[in-house]
């Protein structure tokens, strides 16, 4: 694949289920993702547990740069710890990024009010242990909001100082249709997000 200079990871999802996924961007490092549980029955104290029992992401033959695609179910997770990562990880006054996702979100109508919450796409993002840096979010689920990316950035590790959540962030204006692969992207400059 062609690259620019300051490209950090790609990633194809072609790997079989319960393997680590690794970047595959030409002359960079390979940066793995690992497949972890994270029990959504206690989501704001929960820390994904790595190789999990319900951890390995199903791999369908459906993709986008091959001939699969990585399918996830409620909990299922990639994570990318620090030490075999720190490329994905940015911080500081002077971090910017540009995040790109190809996605097929299923059709899903909830059965619960517990099962009506937004799903993470990508990014490097820790509700329990104030390891909040960017995130992609889709479905915020909020009337006008629903089926729209979300996407914030986190200065601070947590929530925007003084309020509950993290406020530093910018939402989309066309809806990402279901059954059909959507190209969702952003970019920070260190001072807004596009």
């Amino acid at each position: 694949l062609p690259i620019t200079d300051k490209l950090v990871a790609f990633y194809s999802m072609q790997e079989q289920a319960g393997s680590p996924r690794h970047s595959i961007a030409h002359g960079r490092a390979a940066l793995p993702l690992h497949e972890a549980y994270l029990n959504l029955s206690k989501a704001s104290s929960a820390t994904p547990l790595i190789n999990a029992s319900g951890s390995s992401i199903t791999r369908v033959a459906d993709g986008i740069f091959g001939p699969y695609s990585a399918q996830f179910a409620a909990g299922q997770v990639l994570v990318a710890p620090r030490s075999e990562s720190p490329q994905l990880h940015i911080g500081g006054r002077s971090a910017a990024l540009s995040l790109f996702a190809w996605v097929k979100k299923e059709r899903h109508v909830p059965t619960s009010e517990k099962q009506v919450s937004m799903e993470f796409i990508a990014g490097v993002w820790s509700e329990s242990r104030g390891l909040r840096q960017f995130g992609m979010f889709l479905d915020l689920q909020k009337g006008k909001l629903s089926h729209l990316i979300d996407f914030e950035i986190s200065g601070v590790g947590g929530p925007t100082p003084g309020h509950r959540w993290c406020i530093t962030r910018a939402i989309g204006t066309r809806a990402v249709l279901p059954g059909v692969w959507n190209c969702l992207t952003l970019t920070y400059d260190g001072q807004a997000i596009r």
